[in-house]
């Protein structure tokens, strides 16, 4: 079942619900429940394999939500805000699973880069990175209350293609990817904007290398451009 027949027929049952609970025909106090269709949402999201942080997220706001209806907390951000930490801390380390390279710890907010691949983790900061690769392969930015600039613009993608991971929790993310390449980008804008303003993506020939882009992205953006885009003046 896709996503949208999901929520639809999750749409449906809740409103033939309130309907009749209006009408005195069930007792249900089914506007309680209602954060059931954010967890319903979460839960699709995680058995999708390019949707776990989004997944959790909903899932933890919904259940939060639900704990909040039924009085069992009192007050929803006090709870909330340990949550978003946790789902960030795992979104990186699920970011970093999904490639086939590790990098070595670096500091916090940075990591140096080697020939191939990238790891950036942003936390209440602001960072500007620059690749030079000759065979980029892999990447990971994860941005937590903060802004981040990466640009590949300078690299070439391997000729079997490059994975990067964005996750961006209340921030701004902009990557910058090179002209010659196809992206492909894959996840679920929660309260956010994904931007994607690459140039000339529908004339590049089939043995043009591909990135592909897994996001996340919560009361934030992400904005994906190359530099022909730029100079032609169709970015943001």
């Amino acid at each position: 079942m896709t996503t949208k027949n999901f929520l639809a027929i999750a749409l449906i049952i809740f409103g033939i619900g309130l309907i009749l609970e209006q009408m005195s025909w069930i007792d249900l106090s089914i506007a309680q429940w209602w954060p059931l269709i954010v967890i319903g949402f979460g839960l699709k999201l995680l058995y999708s394999t390019k949707g776990l942080t989004s997944g959790l997220l909903l899932t933890t706001v919904g259940l939060i939500l639900l704990a909040h209806q039924l009085h069992f907390i009192t007050s929803f951000w006090s709870f909330m805000w340990p949550s978003l930490l946790i789902i960030f801390g795992i979104s990186m380390i699920a970011g970093k699973s999904r490639r086939k390279q590790k990098s070595a710890a670096g500091k916090q907010g940075f990591k140096q880069n080697t020939a191939d691949e990238f790891d950036v983790n942003c936390l209440f900061t602001s960072i500007d990175q620059k690749l030079n690769s000759e065979n980029f392969r892999s990447g990971s930015v994860s941005v937590l209350f903060g802004s981040a600039e990466v640009d590949l613009s300078q690299s070439r993608i391997a000729t079997n293609g490059a994975i990067v991971d964005l996750s961006c929790i209340f921030g701004e993310l902009t990557l910058i990817v090179p002209n010659e390449c196809k992206v492909i980008s894959n996840g679920t804008p929660i309260f956010g904007k994904l931007s994607d303003r690459t140039f000339n993506k529908n004339n590049l020939n089939a043995d043009t290398p591909t990135i592909e882009i897994n996001y996340s992205l919560v009361f934030a953006e992400i904005k994906i451009y190359s530099l022909a885009a730029e100079d032609s003046g169709k970015i943001f």
